[in-house]
Protein backbone atom coordinates (compact mmCIF):
# COMPACT_ATOMS: atom_id res chain seq x y z
CA UNK A 1 0.00 0.00 0.00
CA UNK A 2 1.62 3.39 -0.61
CA UNK A 3 1.88 6.46 1.58
CA UNK A 4 -1.29 8.28 -0.25
CA UNK A 5 -3.41 5.49 -0.57
CA UNK A 6 -2.02 4.28 3.32
CA UNK A 7 -3.24 8.19 5.09
CA UNK A 8 -6.73 7.65 3.29
CA UNK A 9 -7.20 4.29 5.09
CA UNK A 10 -6.16 6.29 8.36
CA UNK A 11 -8.16 9.37 7.40
CA UNK A 12 -11.40 7.18 6.51
CA UNK A 13 -10.84 5.85 10.23
CA UNK A 14 -10.43 8.85 11.76
CA UNK A 15 -13.89 10.46 10.44
CA UNK A 16 -15.60 7.37 11.36
CA UNK A 17 -14.26 7.53 14.47
CA UNK A 18 -14.69 11.52 14.89
CA UNK A 19 -18.74 10.47 13.62
CA UNK A 20 -18.63 8.37 16.27
CA UNK A 21 -17.35 11.03 18.64
CA UNK A 22 -14.22 8.96 20.00
CA UNK A 23 -12.34 12.37 19.87
CA UNK A 24 -8.87 10.39 21.31
CA UNK A 25 -9.40 7.51 17.80
CA UNK A 26 -9.73 10.28 15.94
CA UNK A 27 -6.63 11.90 16.80
CA UNK A 28 -4.40 8.78 16.64
CA UNK A 29 -5.95 7.51 13.16
CA UNK A 30 -5.35 11.17 11.92
CA UNK A 31 -1.21 11.72 13.21
CA UNK A 32 -0.94 8.21 11.37
CA UNK A 33 -2.33 10.02 8.71
CA UNK A 34 -0.19 12.99 8.77
CA UNK A 35 3.37 10.44 9.50
CA UNK A 36 1.92 8.71 6.33
CA UNK A 37 1.35 11.90 3.81
CA UNK A 38 2.55 15.00 5.25
CA UNK A 39 0.81 17.45 2.63
CA UNK A 40 -2.70 16.38 3.02
CA UNK A 41 -4.25 18.57 5.02
CA UNK A 42 -7.26 16.69 5.68
CA UNK A 43 -5.63 14.93 9.02
CA UNK A 44 -4.89 18.32 10.35
CA UNK A 45 -8.60 19.60 9.93
CA UNK A 46 -9.86 16.33 11.50
CA UNK A 47 -7.65 16.66 14.76
CA UNK A 48 -8.52 20.52 14.75
CA UNK A 49 -12.17 19.11 14.82
CA UNK A 50 -11.46 16.30 18.03
CA UNK A 51 -9.13 18.90 19.87
CA UNK A 52 -12.12 21.40 19.86
CA UNK A 53 -14.73 18.91 20.31
CA UNK A 54 -12.43 17.32 23.13
CA UNK A 55 -12.09 20.68 24.95
CA UNK A 56 -15.73 21.37 24.55
CA UNK A 57 -16.14 19.00 27.15
CA UNK A 58 -13.50 20.33 29.59
CA UNK A 59 -16.22 22.56 31.63
CA UNK A 60 -16.03 24.80 34.71
CA UNK A 61 -18.83 26.01 36.67
CA UNK A 62 -19.78 29.61 37.84
CA UNK A 63 -22.07 28.00 40.41
CA UNK A 64 -21.63 25.96 43.50
CA UNK A 65 -24.13 23.65 42.44
CA UNK A 66 -22.53 22.68 39.28
CA UNK A 67 -24.91 25.10 37.35
CA UNK A 68 -23.92 27.66 34.82
CA UNK A 69 -21.45 25.17 33.24
CA UNK A 70 -19.61 26.76 29.93
CA UNK A 71 -16.27 25.65 28.17
CA UNK A 72 -12.95 26.55 28.99
CA UNK A 73 -12.41 28.98 26.44
CA UNK A 74 -8.71 28.63 26.96
CA UNK A 75 -8.89 24.77 26.17
CA UNK A 76 -11.04 25.35 23.48
CA UNK A 77 -8.26 27.90 21.22
CA UNK A 78 -5.31 25.18 22.52
CA UNK A 79 -3.42 28.75 24.25
CA UNK A 80 -2.33 29.21 28.13
CA UNK A 81 -4.81 29.73 30.83
CA UNK A 82 -4.75 33.30 31.72
CA UNK A 83 -2.39 34.05 29.00
CA UNK A 84 -2.63 37.58 28.69
CA UNK A 85 -0.96 37.22 25.00
CA UNK A 86 -3.59 38.43 22.76
CA UNK A 87 -1.60 37.98 20.02
CA UNK A 88 -1.63 34.08 20.98
CA UNK A 89 -5.07 34.10 21.16
CA UNK A 90 -5.94 35.69 17.69
CA UNK A 91 -3.04 33.57 16.34
CA UNK A 92 -4.39 30.74 17.31
CA UNK A 93 -8.35 31.53 16.17
CA UNK A 94 -6.78 32.51 12.65
CA UNK A 95 -5.38 28.69 12.82
CA UNK A 96 -8.38 27.32 14.01
CA UNK A 97 -11.07 29.40 11.45
CA UNK A 98 -9.08 28.31 8.41
CA UNK A 99 -8.49 24.76 9.62
CA UNK A 100 -12.32 24.63 10.18
CA UNK A 101 -13.11 26.88 7.61
CA UNK A 102 -17.02 25.23 5.90
CA UNK A 103 -15.75 25.51 2.62
CA UNK A 104 -12.63 23.01 2.77
CA UNK A 105 -13.76 20.99 5.68
CA UNK A 106 -16.76 18.76 5.55
CA UNK A 107 -16.00 16.30 8.22
CA UNK A 108 -18.72 16.16 10.83
CA UNK A 109 -18.38 18.17 13.50
CA UNK A 110 -16.88 21.20 11.56
CA UNK A 111 -19.83 23.50 12.42
CA UNK A 112 -19.92 22.84 15.92
CA UNK A 113 -16.25 23.34 16.29
CA UNK A 114 -15.76 26.29 14.22
CA UNK A 115 -18.96 27.85 17.02
CA UNK A 116 -17.06 27.01 19.56
CA UNK A 117 -13.92 28.62 18.26
CA UNK A 118 -15.84 32.08 17.32
CA UNK A 119 -17.63 31.91 20.97
CA UNK A 120 -13.74 31.27 23.04
CA UNK A 121 -12.28 34.07 20.26
CA UNK A 122 -15.41 36.52 21.40
CA UNK A 123 -14.75 36.00 25.08
CA UNK A 124 -11.16 36.27 25.18
CA UNK A 125 -10.48 38.53 22.54
CA UNK A 126 -12.32 41.32 24.93
CA UNK A 127 -10.96 42.69 27.80
CA UNK A 128 -14.54 42.86 30.11
CA UNK A 129 -15.48 39.47 28.94
CA UNK A 130 -12.08 37.67 29.28
CA UNK A 131 -11.79 39.51 32.37
CA UNK A 132 -14.82 38.14 33.93
CA UNK A 133 -14.12 34.56 32.65
CA UNK A 134 -10.81 34.46 34.11
CA UNK A 135 -12.53 35.50 37.67
CA UNK A 136 -15.19 32.39 36.96
CA UNK A 137 -12.28 30.10 36.20
CA UNK A 138 -10.17 31.36 39.25
CA UNK A 139 -12.53 30.64 41.31
CA UNK A 140 -13.54 27.13 40.34
CA UNK A 141 -10.08 25.93 40.07
CA UNK A 142 -9.16 27.41 43.80
CA UNK A 143 -12.45 25.45 44.97
CA UNK A 144 -10.91 22.29 43.66
CA UNK A 145 -7.52 22.96 44.99
CA UNK A 146 -8.22 20.80 48.08
CA UNK A 147 -8.94 17.64 46.03
CA UNK A 148 -6.03 15.20 46.08
CA UNK A 149 -5.80 14.45 42.06
CA UNK A 150 -2.46 12.21 41.11
CA UNK A 151 -0.39 13.45 38.23
CA UNK A 152 2.36 12.25 35.74
CA UNK A 153 4.74 14.01 33.63
CA UNK A 154 5.05 13.29 29.33
CA UNK A 155 6.70 14.82 26.71
CA UNK A 156 6.38 15.77 23.61
CA UNK A 157 8.06 13.79 20.82
CA UNK A 158 8.43 16.32 18.80
CA UNK A 159 9.74 19.48 20.38
CA UNK A 160 10.53 17.95 23.55
CA UNK A 161 7.98 20.05 26.14
CA UNK A 162 7.16 18.51 29.41
CA UNK A 163 3.73 18.45 30.54
CA UNK A 164 2.28 17.38 33.71
CA UNK A 165 -1.10 15.55 33.76
CA UNK A 166 -3.72 14.54 35.71
CA UNK A 167 -3.69 10.96 35.94
CA UNK A 168 -6.63 10.25 33.29
CA UNK A 169 -4.49 11.30 30.33
CA UNK A 170 -1.97 8.92 30.80
CA UNK A 171 -1.18 6.70 27.33
CA UNK A 172 -3.80 9.22 25.61
CA UNK A 173 -3.77 10.76 22.70
CA UNK A 174 -2.49 14.68 23.15
CA UNK A 175 -1.58 17.58 21.12
CA UNK A 176 1.16 19.60 21.58
CA UNK A 177 0.56 22.89 23.48
CA UNK A 178 3.09 24.89 22.61
CA UNK A 179 2.48 26.71 19.50
CA UNK A 180 5.66 26.54 17.32
CA UNK A 181 4.52 22.50 17.32
CA UNK A 182 1.10 21.74 17.94
CA UNK A 183 2.15 17.70 17.22
CA UNK A 184 -0.03 14.96 18.38
CA UNK A 185 2.17 12.65 20.95
CA UNK A 186 1.18 9.81 23.22
CA UNK A 187 1.57 10.34 27.16
CA UNK A 188 4.17 8.55 27.89
CA UNK A 189 4.77 8.86 31.68
CA UNK A 190 8.23 10.49 32.00
CA UNK A 191 10.12 11.25 35.14
CA UNK A 192 9.54 13.90 37.03
CA UNK A 193 11.76 17.05 36.92
CA UNK A 194 14.01 17.91 39.84
CA UNK A 195 12.18 20.21 42.30
CA UNK A 196 14.76 23.17 41.83
CA UNK A 197 14.07 22.70 38.09
CA UNK A 198 10.35 23.80 38.73
CA UNK A 199 11.59 26.20 41.23
CA UNK A 200 13.82 27.97 39.38
CA UNK A 201 10.93 28.48 36.41
CA UNK A 202 13.86 28.25 33.09
CA UNK A 203 16.18 25.10 32.44
CA UNK A 204 18.57 24.52 29.29
CA UNK A 205 17.75 20.95 28.34
CA UNK A 206 21.30 20.05 27.42
CA UNK A 207 22.38 20.76 31.18
CA UNK A 208 21.46 18.20 33.83
CA UNK A 209 18.08 17.33 32.04
CA UNK A 210 16.61 13.99 32.66
CA UNK A 211 15.88 12.20 29.32
CA UNK A 212 13.35 9.06 28.95
CA UNK A 213 13.15 6.84 25.70
CA UNK A 214 9.56 7.20 24.47
CA UNK A 215 8.20 5.72 21.18
CA UNK A 216 9.64 7.69 18.54
CA UNK A 217 12.04 9.79 20.28
CA UNK A 218 13.74 11.17 23.33
CA UNK A 219 12.31 13.52 26.40
CA UNK A 220 13.80 16.17 28.14
CA UNK A 221 12.99 18.30 30.79
CA UNK A 222 13.20 21.99 30.65
CA UNK A 223 11.66 25.82 31.21
CA UNK A 224 8.34 26.09 33.78
CA UNK A 225 5.52 28.41 33.09
CA UNK A 226 1.51 27.18 33.12
CA UNK A 227 -0.33 26.11 30.38
CA UNK A 228 -3.50 24.45 30.14
CA UNK A 229 -5.71 22.61 32.44
CA UNK A 230 -3.69 23.24 35.55
CA UNK A 231 -0.90 21.72 33.70
CA UNK A 232 2.61 22.77 34.40
CA UNK A 233 4.72 23.12 31.41
CA UNK A 234 8.65 22.95 31.11
CA UNK A 235 9.32 24.08 27.26
CA UNK A 236 12.90 22.93 25.88
CA UNK A 237 15.69 25.27 25.92
CA UNK A 238 17.84 23.74 22.95
CA UNK A 239 17.86 20.44 21.59
CA UNK A 240 17.74 16.85 23.24
CA UNK A 241 19.94 14.48 22.03
CA UNK A 242 18.58 10.92 19.96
Amino acid sequence: MGSRNRAQHYITAAESALAAQNFEECCKQAALAQESDPTNQAPAQLIAIADVMSAFSSTISSAADGSGKKSDYYFVLGVPRFTEDLDAIQSSFDRLSALLNPNTNSFPLSHQALSLVRKAWKTLSNPNQKSKFDEELRTKLKSLDGSETQAFWTACTHCYCLYEYPAEYENCCLRCQNLSCQCVFTAAVCPPPPQEVIEKGSYDCLEGMSVVKTKHKMAANCSKKLMGKGTRVLQANGSAPL
